[in-house]
This record gives C-alpha cells, sequence and structure tokens, in this order.
C-alpha cells in the first residue's frame, strides 16, 4: 500500500511523481490537440475534420487542346509550412500525351478560406511548336476538382506572338489518385 507520506529519504513518495507526470502528460495533449485544431482552423482545405476529403495530394484529369490533340493532366498538390501570411501550395505537374511528356513544379495560392477557389502556377519546360499550360484556375468539390486553363502556344522557334494563341480550352474535371498512379504516369501518355 503507497501513500502520500514521504520516503524515509525525504523523497516524495510514488503517487506525487505519478501526479506530476499524469499532469505533464496532459499538458502535452492539451498542447498537441490546440495545435491540430489551429491547423485545421487555419487551412481547412490542407487539415480536414477526420472524415472530410482534403485538396492537397494527387489529382488526375484530361486537358483537350483540340479535338484532335487532348492530354492527361497530374497534379501532386501540398501545403506550404513555410510561410508567413497567406500561405499557398507547390507540388508537381505531369503533362502526358501527343509525344509530348513533360513534367516541371506548381505553386499556388486558395482564393477563399476552405480553399474551395484556388489558382496554380505552372512551372512547366518552355515549349517548342506547342501547347505550355500557364495557369489553372480550379473549383474544388471533395473528391473533384472542375478546372479551366490557360495556356499558350510556342511556335518551331520557342517564340510567343499574339496572333498565334489559341482559344482557351474548356473547362475540365479531375479526380483524386493514389500516389501509385502519379509516380507511374506518361508511361502510356
Amino acid at each position: 500500500m503507497t501513500s502520500d507520506r514521504p520516503a524515509p529519504n525525504g523523497e516524495p513518495g510514488p503517487r506525487p511523481l505519478l501526479r506530476k507526470g499524469l499532469r505533464t502528460v496532459g499538458v502535452l495533449a492539451a498542447m498537441a490537440a490546440a495545435l491540430l485544431v489551429a491547423r485545421t482552423a487555419l487551412a481547412p482545405w490542407a487539415y480536414p475534420l477526420p472524415g472530410r476529403p482534403s485538396l492537397t495530394g494527387y489529382w488526375q484529369g484530361r486537358i483537350v487542346y483540340s479535338p484532335t490533340d487532348s492530354r492527361q493532366i497530374l497534379l501532386r498538390i501540398r501545403y506550404e509550412e513555410n510561410c508567413s501570411m497567406a500561405c499557398s501550395m507547390t507540388g508537381r505537374v505531369k503533362v502526358c500525351g501527343a509525344g509530348r511528356n513533360t513534367a516541371g513544379d506548381l505553386t499556388g495560392d486558395v482564393h477563399t478560406w476552405s480553399g474551395r477557389r484556388f489558382s496554380l502556377y505552372l512551372h512547366l519546360p518552355a515549349a517548342r511548336d506547342d501547347m505550355r499550360i500557364q495557369t489553372l484556375d480550379g473549383d474544388w468539390y471533395g473528391d473533384a476538382v472542375r478546372m479551366r486553363a490557360k495556356v499558350d502556344y510556342y511556335d518551331a522557334a520557342g517564340t510567343w506572338s499574339s496572333s498565334q494563341q489559341p482559344p482557351a480550352p474548356g473547362a475540365f474535371g479531375m479526380r483524386r489518385i493514389d500516389g501509385g498512379h502519379f509516380d507511374a504516369a506518361c508511361a502510356s501518355g
């Protein structure tokens, strides 16, 4: 049987140590819970409540440039935690098809607190005699995204001319995929 009396050597008995340990664990648990609540409150699109989807992750869709040219587009969106005010997104992009597979980085911003409206800025290699996606504006609906693209055409010399620019492609949908699909993309176009 234990008591609250000090041990013969003047050290506190087992119960005060147990209480101190439980108190420390309780404080640490409260701090962790506060951090999780703050993350969800500040960026619900990146840190949703349990059971809710997030905008971050892997996405796949098909952009149609013309009736004879459509390409698969894949995104990996991550939350950029190293920011001071308006936190943004970073990630990777792959565009596959028409014998012109390409990959690059992306950055982006959310336009609403929930992340429902957002923009992505694609940093793809220079195109020659091809289209290059500059930006994607999206509307996020859980496990689906509706995208609108701004594309530029670069001639065979790699130059841009306002008289050669095509109309913007139509809006297209994207769906959530897993990382394995993203990693294997562009193998079949």
